[in-house]
């Protein structure tokens, strides 16, 4: 039995691939079918990933670079203390249905 090392596997495998007839030429012909299979099927994930990405990365400085009121973007509260609510208050296990209709922002 001879003494295999990965050299003569490497000498082997270049044989099969880089051969000049079509017989040996076959697993050649078809690693590079594969290779273009899978790089034709990962081909649009790949450019919606970076199209999410860029966009994704244009809003973040977009936002850090212009100010927020030139979006026009606002709070849905009219006033700001509408929305302060006493935290003990939600928290707690108690019923306060009387104390629903004392807050503003449910009128």
């Amino acid at each position: 039995m001879e003494d295999l090392k990965c050299t003569k596997f490497y000498e082997q495998m270049r044989h099969i691939l880089n051969g000049k007839n079509s017989t040996d030429n076959l697993l050649g012909k078809l690693l590079m079918i594969v290779r273009q299979y899978k790089y034709r099927c990962r081909m649009p994930f790949g450019l919606y990933v970076t199209a999410f990405w860029t966009a994704v990365l244009g809003y973040l400085v977009y936002s850090m670079t212009v100010n927020l009121d030139v979006m026009h973007i606002r709070s849905r509260w009219r006033s700001s203390s509408s929305h302060l609510l006493p935290v003990q208050r939600l928290l707690s296990h108690g019923n306060f249905q009387g104390d629903m209709e004392q807050l503003v922002y449910f009128e």
